[in-house]
């Protein structure tokens, strides 16, 4: 005979189960509306109100209830326990619905001392935001479309990355072992390149600055740094290398570019410090220039263009020097005017033989240095051959011997070079274009002397 007992309350210091009729759990707690309706209080478990089937051979003990049922009023599925709860095995949840299944009725956190391992995904509660696991990656979801993926090998991103500021002693994207290496931002669309905590090069809209030498790596292919411009258009900017500077006092020469080049050479190959190629397809009318040295105020600058060279300077093709080439090197080129040729005489000093005329302008010879240089001889040792530069524009002697002194003379028998100082500041000497003329005398006008050649030398 089935026996009911029915109590509000129940002690005991032990349970031990037998076995649930009809499901596999041996223990079985559920609600009494779950019983048939036949036979109630009988332990019938109507299956149309609680769904035995799921219920494994390996569970021993079972509590009934419903699932997403929390913060439902008068649901009465819920199982709470008032204290800690303290599994030594594993803790399994497998259940679905729309309700949180680990929740803290405090701060609503999880806390575990342990791990907490994941083999899918960790879902928001509400929309489709997702931490995903997959075999050895995480992702994050927003909007169910991943936006950032952790693998062994890197880190992908469909979204931008916004990273701080930075500065150059801590730029924004940075290394690990050197955080003084990397990029920031330095003002309003200008990226900063920091190298050793310290500014290196500025990324403007207008060009790059550096703040650091620029070599080129040592054993890099060939060393080459190549600058090329494209210029299509009259708008076009040009590529531009500059260095802004204030200089406030005497100091060590400052260089807006220099370029440094060491060279061990031991084979039979060229080399060329500073090679411009320029190939033009299609020729305009304009002028084209393939080197435009310029400066834009002549204030305070004194040399636009200076070439130190230790061998020859090579140009091939034409140079067009709008101002002043002076040469200062120990191996000058020289430019060679002459004014007279040869000729012999017994003209006096008081009436010179005119050997010769040409014109000569200052402004059109590319030099620093002027001398008038003659080739002088006399028929005995003891008559003095003598020459006179006069200007025929102004009517006057130059003094070519220097102050007061407006002749050259030597008593040689033989041809002798005679040779001014230089005219470029002498007395009666014109900056403008000017006539000038070689006067030869004698200085005993029974003896003849020789006037082998004069000539302006411009250096």
């Amino acid at each position: 005979m089935t026996k009911d007992l029915r109590a509000s309350q129940l002690q005991i210091s032990k349970i031990i189960s037998s076995g649930s009729t009809g499901t596999g759990a041996k223990l079985v707690i559920y609600d009494i509306s779950a019983d048939t309706a036949a036979t109630p209080n009988q332990g019938i478990i109507d299956n149309t109100k609680f769904n035995t089937g799921s219920i494994g051979t390996d569970v021993f003990l079972y509590v009934s209830g419903g699932i997403g049922k929390t913060n439902v009023a008068n649901s009465n599925a819920i199982s709470v326990f008032g204290g800690d709860v303290y599994i030594s095995g594993n803790l399994n949840i497998a259940g679905s619905g729309a309700a949180s299944y680990w929740q803290s009725t405090g701060s609503n956190q999880i806390f575990t001392t342990g791990s907490i391992v994941v083999s899918a995904s960790i879902n928001a509660l509400s929309g489709t935001q997702a931490i995903t696991f997959a075999t050895g990656s995480i992702g994050f979801r927003t909007n169910a479309i991943e936006r950032l993926n952790i693998s062994p090998t890197a880190i992908s991103s469909t979204l931008p990355i916004l990273g701080a500021d930075g500065t150059f002693s801590a730029p924004g994207f940075a290394f690990q072992t050197q955080p003084g290496l990397g990029l920031y931002r330095y003002a309003a669309d200008v990226i900063g390149h920091a190298i050793g905590g310290n500014l290196y090069t500025l990324f403007r809209a207008t060009g790059i600055e550096f703040n650091q030498q620029m070599s080129v790596l040592a054993g890099a292919a060939n060393g080459n740094v190549p600058i090329q411009g494209n210029v299509t258009t009259s708008t076009d900017a040009a590529v531009a290398l500059g260095n802004r500077q204030l200089l406030a006092g005497a100091g060590v020469a400052q260089l807006g570019v220099q370029l440094t080049h060491t060279i061990n050479q031991t084979g039979a190959a060229s080399f060329t410090a500073f090679d411009i190629l320029t190939t033009q397809t299609v020729t305009g009318s304009g002028k084209q220039y393939a080197i435009d040295v310029r400066t834009s105020s002549s204030t305070g600058i004194t040399d636009v263009f200076n070439v130190s060279s230790r061998g020859d300077v090579i140009v091939k093709g034409d140079v067009i020097i709008s101002g002043n080439l002076y040469v200062s090197a120990s191996k000058r080129y020289a430019q060679y005017i002459t004014v007279a040729g040869y000729l012999s005489t017994l003209a006096s000093s008081s009436n010179p033989q005119v050997a010769g005329q040409t014109v000569i302008s200052q402004s059109e010879v590319n030099t620093n240095s002027i001398v008038l240089r003659g080739v002088l001889s006399s028929f005995t040792g003891s008559v003095s051959a003598s020459i006179k530069l006069y200007n025929v524009t102004s009517g006057a002697y130059v003094e070519i011997g220097g102050s007061g002194i407006t002749t050259l003379s030597t008593t040689s028998t033989t041809a002798t070079q005679v040779q001014s100082v230089n005219l470029m500041s002498a007395v009666n000497f014109g900056t403008g274009s000017n006539i000038y003329e070689t006067q030869v005398f004698t200085s005993n006008t029974s003896t003849q002397v020789y006037h082998g050649s004069t000539t302006f030398v411009c250096t």
